[in-house]
């Protein structure tokens, strides 16, 4: 916040000889608004007009719903939690984490490092998790590779390989590539997986493919009720206040400090309210997108290995031998059945 004084018309003062000087008036001067930000409404302060990053660019003030880190997230920079976007000029280091209520853009490389966004994440130069990191994302993830990582997003997800990952999404993944491959990992979409080549040899971890449910999904159908429960008790501990109030103000006028109170539990009340209504729409939502869970596709235009897992909703089937250019579906009372990659 930056403010100012306003300006005033001066003191007179005297010199040696004791004559009087005649005081210049104080000159008024502007606030330095600059971009997301706004005048208060005396004019005398400065403030942000919406959260960001607070700066001072050409003498003025901004705030901008931009971070940019132009190198690394490291030990120069320590953990980052914004409000807004976040740009990285150069990776985010093993053991850091990088928060963002918007979406997070890397230009190198996630090298062990965390991230977590409200938006979508797209890191130019891959991930290696060095099987501590992990990135969500409420939208969609890019990235050139996912190595020994967690990796939990709410939209889809674009890779070139998946190696030794347990990855899940809300939406579709598509590992595409002309050499792209997934080994050792665990895939689960909610509507397809579409990829080139997956399956491992040997005796390392096999892949597990999945489609047609949504990890969020069963998690938020689990609590959805607990929190419902929660919120309809609080606002019932609301409305018995509210009615202790309402008693006393009709006995006469209530003091300014029981005044407060009882304004402060009216929007506590109408809080309440709106979050009962947001859970119910909530609810609604998981029941309709519940219904149509349990089938999906698994696309794979290369070939997938023997002892690869295939898993459509409630069936679950591990291929014998290695297939090619195949399409997994489940078909109501035939189970998981495949065909020609479409």
């Amino acid at each position: 916040m930056c403010t100012k004084s306003p300006a005033t018309p001066g003191i007179p003062g005297n010199d040696v000889t004791g004559a009087e000087i005649p005081a210049a008036p104080g000159r008024d001067v502007a606030l330095p608004v600059g971009q997301g930000t706004k005048l208060s409404d005396d004019g005398l302060q400065v403030l942000a007009a919406h959260d960001g990053q607070v700066d001072v660019a050409n003498k003025r003030v901004t705030v901008m719903n931009v971070f940019t880190v132009k190198g690394d997230v490291g030990v120069g920079t320590g953990n980052i939690d914004f409000v807004g976007n976040v740009t990285v000029g150069g990776n985010v280091m093993a053991g850091f984490m990088l928060k963002a209520k918007g979406n997070v853009t890397v230009d190198g490389l996630l090298d062990g490092g965390s991230v977590e966004a409200g938006g979508s994440v797209v890191i130019k130069n891959g991930f290696n998790g060095q099987s501590t990191g992990a990135v969500s994302a409420g939208g969609d993830l890019k990235c050139k590779y996912l190595q020994n990582c967690i990796a939990d997003v709410g939209g889809d997800i674009f890779t070139g390989a998946i190696i030794g990952s347990t990855v899940s999404c809300g939406g579709t993944i598509n590992v595409v590539g002309a050499k792209s491959q997934i080994y050792n990992s665990k895939l689960t979409a909610r509507s397809a997986i579409n990829c080139v080549n997956a399956g491992s040899s040997g005796i390392s971890r096999q892949v597990a493919l999945e489609v047609g449910s949504d990890p969020s999904l069963a998690q938020r159908r689990a609590q959805n009720p607990k929190e419902t429960a929660e919120a309809q008790k609080k606002l019932s501990q609301i409305d018995s206040l509210i009615k202790v109030f309402e008693a006393r103000k009709a006995r006469g006028p209530l003091d300014s400090d029981k005044l407060k109170e009882y304004g402060t539990l009216l929007n506590l009340r109408s809080l309440m309210r709106d979050k009962l209504a947001e859970l119910k729409e909530e609810s609604e939502d998981i029941d309709q997108r519940s219904a149509t869970s349990g089938y999906g596709n698994i696309v794979v235009t290369g070939v997938v290995k023997e002892r690869t897992q295939i898993v459509i909703g409630p069936e679950k089937l591990i291929l014998d031998s290695d297939q090619a250019f195949v399409r997994f579906y489940r078909s109501e009372g035939q189970g998981i059945m495949s065909g020609p990659a479409k």
